[in-house]
């Protein structure tokens, strides 16, 4: 079976396809829901995504006969054969019917878990936890209707043996038909419809001609031996040989019929449970729901979207450094310059709350090679970062950041620390001992209540200010 390819990962299998968009996507780009069991959306169009069907190669049924024919000779099912032949024995002989129902209720539910095993490509025997799920779904119905089945025959096998043998042909022909639509359809109850017949034969074709040919030889060749032996045995006796004979053949077509399930899947439209699983469980391993949408557009060409995808990220996210760097770069990408400078200050200050002050400074020179008289417009933004070019020992821009802020932002709660700060960088720093005076001029006048104005008055008069009391002395 080739593989599609995800139209956006050309080295990934696809495992979604858009009947809108006429896309193939794999599961990073189909990103899930809340809800799970939902099948997840497309990004381009917003459409329900259905399931590629990329399931293994598998070998055709009529190349592993042998395996079919020698699997209900493992240990597990010579071991349930061998409790099947000897139940009949101990039971009275008045109550060997009933007891016969029993038994091929039993054969058929085991049936079933060899079916399921068949469907997902595996001719094995199934283990003990496989066998106690066989009640499950329509195993139990299904297992009764046989039952049902096969004990009338043997009742009419006692009044017309060649009518019962006819009949029985007939039924076991159909028997791998019978079986593959309850397992597509899940129900006992699409037995009853045309509709599921049809289309079982229709998968199949003409390859039901040796599915359901070997099913009958199959029983041919177990009445065949039975009709041998029971002329010789009692009647408990025969019972547990019928109960072997038919239980060997009922195996044998129970997996045959579940691993043409897997064989025509696309033909009979089955997804095995597996299937299913791998799709939910595959759901929580896909990337972020928003990683794929960006990168969808982006490949697409979708600026417009992707832009208006990660400006609602970024001011979400305000503090998340990949999604704001994100942001800036396509920005830069598409030369918004108003663009570049308003988002790059909300990724400086990003930067500098995940302490990568350095950074931060690398962004602002690239900002103003964009818009040379850049300065962000937060006041708190411009005071961290000024911070940072202390840091990096670019004083001179670190003042510059802070220049003007006393009209800019007259409020801001720091307007004290931050003009300190352009003080003492003015007088120690770059020698402008007149400009730092003047900040710390307007710094006394106005915040003469301020818990740090001692300092602040202090360092006033260390570079030269005087107050009225001076000019007495």
């Amino acid at each position: 079976m080739s593989k599609d390819y995800c139209k956006y990962h050309p080295l990934t299998t696809a495992r979604w396809h858009c009947a809108t968009c006429y896309i193939q996507v794999c599961d990073d780009c189909a990103p899930a829901g809340t809800d799970m069991e939902a099948l997840p959306n497309c990004i381009l169009c917003n459409q329900s995504l259905q399931p590629v069907r990329t399931g293994p190669v598998v070998t055709p049924f009529w190349l592993r006969y042998t395996d079919f024919l020698r699997l209900p000779f493992s240990l597990p099912g010579l071991g349930l054969l061998l409790i099947f032949l000897l139940l009949p024995m101990f039971a009275p002989e008045n109550l060997l019917l009933p007891a016969a129902f029993v038994s091929y209720a039993l054969l058929a539910l085991i049936g079933w878990g060899l079916l399921r095993r068949g469907a997902s490509g595996e001719v094995s025997f199934p283990g003990l936890p496989e066998l106690g799920q066989m009640f499950a779904g329509p195993a139990a119905p299904l297992a009764l209707l046989l039952a049902g089945v096969m004990t009338g025959l043997v009742l009419m096998t006692q009044k017309a043996a060649l009518l019962a043998f006819l009949a029985a042909l007939v039924f076991v022909g159909a028997l791998p038909a019978l079986l593959m639509v309850v397992a597509r359809d899940k129900s006992v109850a699409s037995l009853r419809q045309k509709d599921s017949w049809i289309s079982v034969f229709q998968g199949v074709r003409f390859l039901y001609l040796p599915l359901g040919g070997g099913a009958v030889v199959l029983f041919i060749l177990a009445h065949a031996f039975f009709g041998l032996l029971s002329d010789v045995a009692t009647p408990g006796v025969a019972q547990g040989m019928r109960n072997v004979f038919y239980g060997y053949g009922l195996w044998v077509v129970f997996a045959v019929s579940g691993y043409c399930l897997i064989q025509f899947q696309d033909a009979l439209g089955f997804e095995g449970e597996r299937g299913r699983n791998k799709v939910r469980k595959s759901a929580v391993r896909r990337i972020d729901t928003n990683t794929a949408k960006l990168e969808v557009y982006l490949k697409e060409g979708m600026y417009d979207k992707a832009v208006s995808h990660l400006r609602g990220l970024a001011e979400k996210q305000r503090n998340d450094i990949a999604i704001q760097e994100r942001y800036f770069q396509l920005l830069v990408f598409l030369k918004d310059k108003s663009g570049v400078a308003h988002q790059g200050e909300s990724f400086m200050a990003a930067l500098i709350a995940g302490g990568k002050g350095e950074e931060a400074v690398q962004i602002l020179t690239k900002v103003r090679l964009v818009m040379p008289e850049f300065r962000p417009e937060e006041p708190a933004v411009a005071f961290d970062l000024a911070k940072a070019c202390v840091e990096c020992r670019e004083f001179a821009r670190a003042a510059a950041l802070l220049d003007g802020m006393h009209q800019t932002a007259p409020h801001f709660p720091q307007l004290p620390e931050a003009y300190m700060l352009r003080a003492k960088l003015l007088s120690d720093k770059l020698g402008q001992s007149a400009a730092a005076l003047d900040v710390m001029e307007y710094l006394v006048t106005r915040f003469q209540k301020h818990p740090r104005y001692e300092s602040m008055r202090g360092f006033w008069k260390q570079l030269g200010g005087k107050d009225v009391s001076d000019e007495f002395h």
